[in-house]
């Protein structure tokens, strides 16, 4: 099965997210800009099943940044972090903002990003997803088993 390194996909994804940054802050008239700290272990691989996932997630995750993190009345620099590592193993994949944040108790009816990243943790990659969120921001990681070479 053919193995991909993860830092080789994300800049292209991450091209692609901020150009979509791009294309909201134009739709929203908005003046602040969005800046994205990438730091992903170079030791991080994923096999072709988990790359899509993992894609999947983290393009959702972006997707949840963009739409709810800032509204138009918040003041502040707006910054997302996407990390990456790898230990004993065990890839820990987390993306934060220091958006307005949600309440994690309360379920919305229409929250299907959330439902779509739960089910993906944890029926695809069999893994563990960790959201905190408060007035400062959101920050949600998911830890999976990294398969290792045949």
């Amino acid at each position: 099965m053919p193995r991909f390194v993860f830092p080789q996909i994300i800049p292209e994804f991450l091209v692609f997210r901020q150009s979509l940054v791009a294309h909201f802050k134009q739709l929203s008239d908005d003046s602040h800009e969005l800046t994205v700290n990438l730091n992903v272990d170079p030791k991080i691989t994923v096999d072709s099943e988990q790359v899509v996932t993992v894609s999947i997630i983290v393009n959702e995750l972006l997707q949840n940044v963009i739409s709810h993190a800032y509204p138009r009345i918040e003041n502040r620099v707006r910054q997302v972090t996407i990390e990456g590592i790898v230990n004993q193993g065990i890839i820990t994949i987390r993306v934060a903002d220091n958006g307005v944040g949600f309440d994690v108790n309360q379920t919305h009816a229409g929250s299907l990003g959330l439902t779509i990243i739960r089910s993906y943790v944890k029926d695809k990659l069999l893994g563990r997803l960790k959201i905190e969120s408060s007035s400062r921001g959101t920050d949600i990681s998911f830890s999976f088993d990294q398969k290792t070479r045949h």
